[in-house]
């Protein structure tokens, strides 16, 4: 836990909120007039009412952030195109040093057709990692 009023997830949540709004890319100061005035998650303070310097650090985490987020768009249309949704489900494939601290190297994002339930989603992803965990 951190001492910031603000968890890395808030962070992320900000950065893809502005993704989603800046589809021709972030500018710095346009990140940070974005941020102004937006809570940093539901009922919460908003990231300008935090002292200048954590406004500060967040806002060039943000911007960071943005600079190295994939442009999805094309991705996102097919999707559409394809009648699949984005799901929350994610498999990921990390490697570290022996300290424990590992990086990802091959995350795998979903998208289902809208009528597929949850339970079978789950059941998906999970084959889908036991699969891949059988031959790794």
């Amino acid at each position: 836990m951190t001492d910031r009023p603000y968890t890395d997830d808030d962070l992320l949540a900000e950065a893809a909120r502005q993704h989603r709004a800046l589809p021709w890319g972030p500018w710095f100061d346009a990140v940070r007039r974005e941020m102004a005035g937006q809570p940093i998650r539901e009922g919460a303070t908003t990231w300008d009412d935090l002292p200048e310097a954590e406004f500060d650090a967040a806002h060039k985490r943000v911007f960071q952030m943005l600079l190295g987020a994939a442009h999805l768009s094309a991705w996102a249309v097919r999707l559409g195109a394809d009648g699949l949704e984005p799901d929350e489900h994610t498999l990921q494939l990390a490697v570290g040093p022996s300290d424990g601290e590992s990086e990802s190297r091959v995350r795998v994002h979903f998208a289902f057709h809208p009528d597929m339930a949850a339970p079978a989603r789950d059941q998906f992803v999970m084959n889908l990692a036991k699969g891949i965990a059988a031959v790794l």
